[in-house]
């Protein structure tokens, strides 16, 4: 923990010592420069005192992409770090793998490079998350036109989650309580671990050794590592009624 020392004419000023992370944020990303930077803007957002640390875990963007990030982590209150390899079609379960590695913190949030959070996220996952126990939730789908409307200004304020349908919410609640039923029940694959929004310990994460990543394209992944945790004896727990991200409108990728 290095201690923050500002100078001055009668010698150097204690300030504080900066915390260890407790969270890592883990944004997966490929040729969404656009959607990252406001990932990064809701993240820097967040109403949360507790130290947080975010990895933009790159799928080989040959955009923007790195110079963005780097401006970003430039100002940031908080350690930005960004990995990346070469593309080499759809591969999330790598990105997410290397997110993981280049990071310290004991909990971990993996979100996609284009969900935007609101500005309780991190404290409703961190207040759920413990060993044994996955935060899931999933995302309100934003259609071309309301994505548009998304400013930087518009995510600082937390505009987007007024843009919200009464539909839409609708479709939360009921996948929350069918999640809960799910769980009641103990069904053995339901409720689903849906990648774009989870939370869990880093020591559960490498209890089942990550992703696999032999998984390619699009899906299966989330799956298989959904799968591999309720046989080590972790649970998922859906905070659908608590939080939930936003997911930013875009063409869908070739893969």
């Amino acid at each position: 923990r290095p201690l923050i020392v500002v100078p001055s004419r009668a010698g150097p000023i204690k300030v504080a010592l900066m915390s260890s992370p407790e969270l890592a944020i883990i944004v997966t990303s490929f040729q969404i420069p656009w959607h990252v930077r406001r990932v990064l803007e809701s993240i820097s957002v967040q109403q949360t005192a507790r130290p947080i640390e975010v990895v933009v875990a790159d799928d080989g963007s040959t955009d923007e992409t790195r110079q963005m990030v780097a401006e970003f982590a430039a100002t940031a209150a908080f350690p930005v770090r960004f990995v990346t390899h070469p593309h080499a079609g759809f591969h999330a379960a790598r990105c997410r793998n290397e997110g993981v590695r280049h990071s310290t913190a004991p909990h971990l949030l993996f979100v996609d490079g284009d969900c935007l959070l609101p500005p309780d996220h991190v404290e409703q996952h961190l207040r759920n998350v413990r060993p044994t126990q996955v935060t899931c939730s999933y995302c309100v789908r934003m259609n071309h036109a309301v994505s548009q409307h998304v400013t930087l200004e518009a995510v600082r304020g937390g505009q987007f989650i007024q843009w919200t349908t009464p539909e839409q919410r609708s479709e939360l609640r009921h996948m929350h309580f069918k999640s809960i039923w799910y769980s009641v029940i103990g069904h053995a694959t339901k409720p689903a671990l849906r990648s774009g929004d989870f939370g869990m310990a880093r020591s559960d994460f490498e209890r089942i050794n990550g992703f696999d990543e032999n998984f390619r394209g699009w899906g299966c992944e989330d799956d298989d590592f959904g799968r591999r945790l309720r046989g080590a004896g972790i649970r998922m727990i859906s905070i659908l009624n608590r939080t939930c991200v936003y997911h930013l409108w875009h063409p869908p990728a070739p893969t």
